[in-house]
């Protein structure tokens, strides 16, 4: 067969390359290897894709610091990126720090509330105090019911949780906790689609982060 274009080369050439890519790269988490029960317990299920990404990443930082998931900024990528955390945790108690594009704050904080079993969610709206009396400061709580996100709940400042300590906070919420940052408040200027998972032992706990940075398109 003659071949003329880069899509005869693939078209005639395709299982052989796909073949040599696997045997290369073997993938941590194949298609039909058992997953963490955890997956299980999410009250969304991932799709197939998504459940060998979460897989993957979790496999992948048994033996790593820190783990990176290149995706779309999307519902359901979000959902992956939450789903890391939780996996990874083990069924442990654990607080997660994200950083994403000021925009989806709130998102992220809506699709972590509806997937992840018992999880607590705050923005964090600013890193020092002070600013206008009629926005949120602090570390401040967010919740969702009936359709509509609400700021209640816990209020705090970052001063207060460093006074606090992770062992005292694990004990005080025993439950998936994630705080979310808008990444211009953080100071995290990058570029591209990505999310980034890094684990931490301590205190019995697992602690894990997770960011996303502003689609290339912004």
């Amino acid at each position: 067969m003659e071949m003329e274009t880069l899509y005869d080369y693939l078209r005639i050439n395709g299982r052989q390359l796909g073949r040599r890519i696997v045997e290369t790269y073997p993938p941590l988490h194949a298609p039909g290897d058992p997953s963490a029960p955890e997956l299980l317990r999410l009250m969304r299920k991932p799709l197939p894709a998504q459940e060998l990404a979460i897989m993957g990443c979790v496999k992948y930082l048994a033996d790593h610091d820190a783990s990176r998931l290149w995706a779309n900024v999307d519902r359901e990528d979000l959902h992956a990126g939450a789903g890391v955390a939780y996996v990874a945790a083990h069924s442990k108690p654990f607080s997660t720090v994200v950083m994403c594009p000021p925009h989806l704050t709130e998102k992220w904080a809506r699709e972590i509330l509806i997937t992840v079993p018992a999880a607590r969610t705050y923005i964090i709206e600013d890193l020092r105090n002070g600013g206008d009396s009629k926005k949120p400061h602090g570390v401040v709580e967010i919740q969702y019911a009936n359709g509509i996100m609400r700021r209640r709940g816990l209020a705090t400042t970052l001063p207060q949780l460093r006074a606090m300590g992770q062992r005292a906070w694990l004990q005080q919420h025993p439950y998936p906790t994630y705080f979310i940052v808008g990444k211009r408040k953080a100071s995290l200027a990058t570029t591209g689609n990505t999310f980034t998972a890094k684990r931490r032992e301590a205190a019995g706990s697992t602690r894990a982060v997770s960011s996303t940075s502003t689609p290339t398109s912004l």
